[in-house]
């Protein structure tokens, strides 16, 4: 946007005669007293142009904006044909669509139609191919072809070696559409056999540290040296200080993906105390909900 003091300046800037534009602000000028105009103007600006006045002016041209409907659908957000009826298996959503607001799209709610749709259009895409798979095959035919994948499945046998006890589990397809693991319990934690034997004994009752051996848990230690080695995005730890003092440490590996403010952020920590970083950001409760299945061990100190 350019200023001009007066219509000769412009007229000017335009690579115009000034008589030329003169005579364009004196058209105008008629047509808004009138009413009438050559183009089909229907509302004019009140004031009128001189050549004598200044003027603040831009150059407006068309350009490709975003989509203003032309789909039409229904609340579900199903297309529609030109008769009304609907497309099976058709969804629209975002600016795309009209029908709902009119003609057109809802002006400056672009955005809501995009998450409000395609959420609708989501959840109706997925109700469609869910009721034709039953409609094909029927519950039978659905679970007969769950059945056939599970007939393809060899029994597996998985060993995890955790501190202080080995896990077995053992998968076996069982039935049309089913699996099951079997997982054994840990053997007590050190402490805890030998808080039974006493009770054992004739004559000798527990005491309250024996009551606190019963609960303990034994996690492994790792060293500043070893956990630092675990510093990439295929294999990494990092260590966070809880409210009581302890320093835990996390294999946040397969989290990596999950992470909601993307990998980057936990891999420049991987190998490395995090507590800092974490309790900005976090309060220390997610930690305890959340991370005990990667949990790992602590930090030795």
């Amino acid at each position: 946007m350019k200023h001009f003091k007066n219509g000769n300046d412009l007229a000017e800037e335009m690579g115009i005669d000034k008589a030329q534009l003169n005579k364009g602000f004196e058209d105008y000028n008629a047509a808004a007293r009138t009413k009438k105009d050559k183009f089909g103007k229907k509302y004019f600006n009140n004031a009128e142009f001189k050549m004598d006045d200044s003027y603040y002016v831009a150059i407006v041209t068309p350009v490709i904006h975003y989509t203003m409907g032309g789909i039409e659908a229904n609340e579900r957000a199903e297309v529609l044909r030109s008769d009304g009826s609907i497309i099976p298996g058709l969804y629209a959503g975002g600016e795309v669509m009209g029908g709902i607001h009119g003609k057109n799209r809802l002006g400056g709610n672009s955005l809501l139609d995009c998450v409000v749709y395609g959420r609708v259009s989501g959840a109706e895409a997925t109700k469609y191919l869910t009721q034709g798979i039953l409609q094909n095959g029927g519950l039978s035919g659905a679970a007969g072809r769950v059945a056939n994948v599970l007939g393809h499945v060899e029994p597996t046998t998985i060993t995890i070696n955790q501190p202080g006890y080995t896990t077995t589990i053992t998968v076996q397809a069982t039935g049309r559409s089913t699996a099951q693991a079997q997982v054994p319990a840990p053997p007590p934690a050190v402490g805890a056999a030998a808080a039974a034997a006493a009770a054992a004994r004739p004559g000798e009752g527990s005491d309250d540290s024996t009551a606190e051996a019963s609960n303990a848990v034994i996690m492994q230690e790792y060293t500043e040296e070893e956990v630092a080695a675990h510093n990439n995005e295929g294999d990494a730890w990092v260590v966070i200080e809880h409210p009581e003092g302890e320093f835990k440490v996390y294999d946040v590996t397969s989290f990596l993906p999950d992470h909601p403010g993307g990998k980057r952020a936990p891999l420049i920590y991987a190998g490395k105390d995090a507590t800092e970083e974490f309790m900005m950001l976090h309060k220390p409760e997610i930690i305890e909900k959340y991370g005990k299945d990667m949990l790992v061990g602590t930090l030795k100190k």
